[in-house]
């Protein structure tokens, strides 16, 4: 899993006004077994619903990209 938050791009955005900067806007990257034969959109629920109370609190915007272990593989070949 990879996380990079990108909140510091996004400061001066009205929907930001008076909130802490950090840990607002992340990118993560998941690789996991669970996603093996699960759609797209079945993963990204899992994943919202995992996250779940830090967008309650603090988070704003996700940035998902979610693979299998076979998929990441598949699609970052110079990895192996």
């Amino acid at each position: 899993m990879a996380i990079v938050d990108n909140s510091w791009q996004h400061q001066g955005h009205a929907a930001m006004a008076g909130k802490a900067m950090e840990g607002t806007h992340l990118h993560i990257t998941i690789v996991s077994p669970q996603f093996e034969g699960i759609p797209l959109l079945a993963r990204h629920r899992l994943v919202h619903g995992a996250l779940k109370d830090a967008f309650a609190t603090h988070l704003h915007a996700l940035e998902l990209k979610t693979y299998s272990p076979e998929e990441w593989l598949a699609s970052h070949p110079f990895i192996k």
